[in-house]
């Protein structure tokens, strides 16, 4: 049973029950997916449908171009984009190099943007070209080393196979932060939530366990991916069943 499964570790000073047998990161989790069915089908979106293997060719070129803007391990890195496959581009390259995502609501307004790239301390921020009105100024930011319009980045991962070498990933860990989330601040300033790589695991296994989710089904992205419901047990969840 899913609880016979489940031993009692330390993380973070705390005892926690864990699954045993787990991935070691979010990276590792979507390289076993690839590795299992690299032929099978990792997201639909509109007319695009890319195979486990075109999105692991996807994401290493996204790496390869967020390493030579020099972002790396630790660094943060801001997400203000719609519901789209490339979503899952950007969290499984920064995710390979232990890049920290910070997932936004693409409705939010330029303070609340500014408040989260300025407390999360980005280096960068990747935006739809739409919502450019609604970004603040870049003189009030000035620790956001870069300002990445989505369709000029998207062009990079679409560019040759042959990649410089990527850094190794010994300086990624299981406590490490995937990504922060920032809640509403309906009682105060937003929160800046840390979503660990063994956290969003944990919830991937005990999902999948709870459903009895096989490999081969499909989920549908109903609500924002920016959300901790839509990264968490839609597009995470959805790359563990290949």
């Amino acid at each position: 049973t899913p609880a016979a499964q489940l031993r009692k570790e330390l993380h973070h000073g705390r005892v926690v029950a864990c699954h045993a047998d787990r991935p070691a990161d979010i990276f590792a989790m979507f390289a076993a997916a690839v590795a299992r069915a690299p032929d099978g089908v990792a997201a639909v979106d509109g007319d695009q449908r890319w195979t486990y293997a075109m999105l692991a060719a996807r994401v290493e070129r996204c790496a390869a171009r967020l390493v030579a803007l020099g972002l790396g391990a630790g660094d943060r890195i801001g997400v203000l984009l719609d519901n789209r496959a490339d979503y899952l581009t950007v969290l499984l390259a920064c995710a390979r190099l232990g890049v920290i995502a910070v997932p936004m609501n693409i409705r939010q307004r330029a303070p609340e943007t500014a408040y989260a790239l300025q407390d999360s301390g980005a280096a960068a921020l990747i935006f739809e070209e739409a919502l450019a009105e609604e970004l603040p100024p870049r003189a009030d930011l000035p620790h956001v080393r870069h300002w990445l319009p989505y369709a000029e980045e998207a062009l990079h991962w679409d560019g040759p196979a042959d990649l410089p070498p990527l850094p190794d990933r010994s300086a990624v860990g299981e406590d490490d932060p995937f990504c922060i989330l920032y809640t509403s601040g309906t009682t105060g300033r937003p929160k800046g939530a840390v979503l660990t790589h063994l956290g969003v695991i944990t919830s991937c296994i005990g999902s999948q366990n709870h459903m009895g989710l096989r490999d081969g089904e499909a989920m549908v992205l109903a609500v924002p991916a920016s959300h901790v419901t839509g990264i968490g047990l839609v597009l995470m969840l959805s790359l563990r069943i290949a």
